[in-house]
């Protein structure tokens, strides 16, 4: 299952590549005056998002191609959009290039006849794009798929082209976080600890030992990898985490299950520690359970589900304890 995280837009800022654009409030508008039939006009923000989601309430008024959709992964080079309009249809997922002073769009799905448009009429257009794979969805029905990997990240925002009037509001957007790779490494764990263990001829006894050889692991893949990490107060408490990587805005929180140890004690202190992290002046937007099975204890998927479900969790990686020889 992908997960989908929200990301603030409130301070965001926005710069217009083309067109009459205007911001009021939370709503977003393109107006036609002075602005040419043949321009491509886009709104685009200061907000960057590589997999992810955009949402929101498209109005498109008769004139110009009718367009009104949502950008995604923009850079100098180009970027996607999707939404309503555009080729003379209803539903377009589209890919622009810049190249030196030429822009070439290029139709990547489409769908149904510009006259099944419904003008001055709310759609609610949803576009997720992860990896390579576009999916366009009006009111929650999946209207368009599109497969290409030409831009791999960028700026997200608005779209519509010539001297077509539209309004935009009640947008969202949602990133998946980065985490696939740090997924991979954390699970490696028992495999790099082999050598370790040899090497002590002994157990990883408590958390202390886990995250030294977590660090080892961990710096080799990521060189601003901080570990206790004062991140501020909440309430009486001061939180520190036990790893973070500010570049994937990431926290690695680290638990160790003996034979002595409690799951449901385990869980509630990290829901607490769920809640602090994130209540703290704190730039870390994701974060990552491991925890070291050490008693190979079984552990119900009622324990992983609620872990994951709390908002700032990305994953919860549990591996298997070994022992030395």
């Amino acid at each position: 299952m992908i997960v989908y995280r929200e990301i603030d837009l409130s301070r965001t800022k926005w710069t217009a590549v083309g067109g009459n654009w205007l911001k009021r409030q939370d709503s977003f508008f393109h107006y036609i005056r002075g602005v040419s039939p043949n321009s491509f006009n886009l709104f685009i923000s200061n907000k960057q998002i590589q997999d992810g989601a955009v949402e929101g309430t498209v109005k498109v008024h008769k004139g110009g191609d009718s367009s009104g959709r949502l950008v995604f992964r923009f850079g100098p080079n180009g970027c996607y959009y999707a939404g309503v309009g555009g080729y003379g249809r209803q539903y377009a997922i589209v890919k622009q290039v810049r190249e030196r002073h030429q822009i070439v769009s290029v139709g990547l799905a489409l769908s149904g006849s510009v006259q099944d448009i419904k003008y001055n009429k709310p759609y609610t257009i949803r576009v997720e794009f992860v990896g390579d794979k576009i999916t366009l969805k009006s009111s929650g029905v999946t209207v368009l798929e599109a497969s290409d990997n030409w831009f791999k990240e960028g700026h997200i925002g608005f779209d519509t082209y010539g001297r077509t009037r539209v309004e935009f509001s009640d947008y969202h957007a949602y990133e998946v976080p980065p985490i696939g790779h740090i997924v991979k490494v954390l699970e490696s764990f028992p495999y790099s600890l082999k050598r370790e263990l040899n090497c002590l001829n002994r157990e990883l006894i408590d958390e202390n030992d886990v995250q030294r050889v977590l660090w080892a692991i961990l710096r080799s893949h990521y060189g601003d990898l901080v570990d206790e990490e004062i991140l501020g107060k909440f309430g009486l408490k001061h939180y520190r985490n036990d790893f973070g990587i500010p570049s994937l805005a990431t926290i690695i929180e680290v638990k160790v299950i003996s034979k002595s140890t409690r799951l449901k004690a385990v869980q509630e202190s990290l829901m607490i520690d769920a809640v602090g992290y994130f209540k703290t002046m704190t730039n870390y937007r994701h974060l990552i359970f491991f925890i070291y099975n050490k008693a190979n204890k079984f552990i119900d998927s009622t324990f992983t589900n609620a872990l994951r479900s709390l908002d700032p969790v990305a994953a919860v990686v549990i591996v298997p304890g070994i022992k030395a020889g």
